[in-house]
């Protein structure tokens, strides 16, 4: 049992806004971070459900228009938990450890695994092995101009579900981000 003081509180880390007033610093800075991401979270319904993302882009701006994308498609039926790598080994890594509903992967932009290997070359690779994992929605992006009709059939022979080459329309991604998660639970 828990101490009590002369003016009843606990003996415990007590937090109160931003004033700490007693207990180790950084558990209690956890405690506020922890209660913040809780707070700012919608509460997980039958009509808001988790929808995982992995944006694989490697770049900040393209990751933040894929997660418009996503936002505008889903509306408010879906609560969006994204992540960002741009990394094979980290994409890899991620892919073994949680389940996602899609990943948005721009095929030249990946860091391969391997320092002799070209980004293309391992975003293609990259394909096949995150479809025999699971069957989350891949949808794949390029943006070189070279020879696209061969890089989207070796995206699409892979596994993927669509491919677009860059720059593409915003409304197209996210009309095919419709049909594939129409209903509130979609796959």
């Amino acid at each position: 049992m828990t101490q009590r003081k002369q003016d009843g509180s606990s003996a415990l880390v007590k937090v109160r806004g931003d004033l700490i007033r007693e207990g180790p610093r950084s558990l209690a800075r956890r405690a506020l971070d922890d209660f913040a991401r809780l707070k700012a979270q919608p509460p997980i319904t039958p009509e808001c459900i988790p929808f995982h993302t992995l944006y694989a882009a490697g770049d900040k701006g393209i990751d933040d228009l894929f997660h418009a994308c996503v936002r505008v498609a889903l509306e408010t039926k879906r609560h969006i938990f994204p992540t960002l790598s741009c990394c094979e080994q980290e994409i890899r890594h991620l892919w073994t450890q949680r389940q996602f509903n899609c990943v948005f992967l721009l095929l030249n932009n990946i860091i391969p695994q391997h320092v002799r290997r070209n980004a293309l070359k391992s975003g293609l690779a990259l394909i096949p092995w995150l479809r025999e994992r699971s069957s989350a929605t891949i949808i794949a992006f390029c943006g070189l101009r070279r020879n696209p009709s061969e890089i989207e059939r070796q995206a699409l022979l892979g596994g993927a579900n669509r491919f677009f080459l860059l720059p593409c329309q915003p409304s197209e991604v996210i009309e095919f981000l419709k049909e594939r998660f129409a209903g509130p639970t979609g796959p």
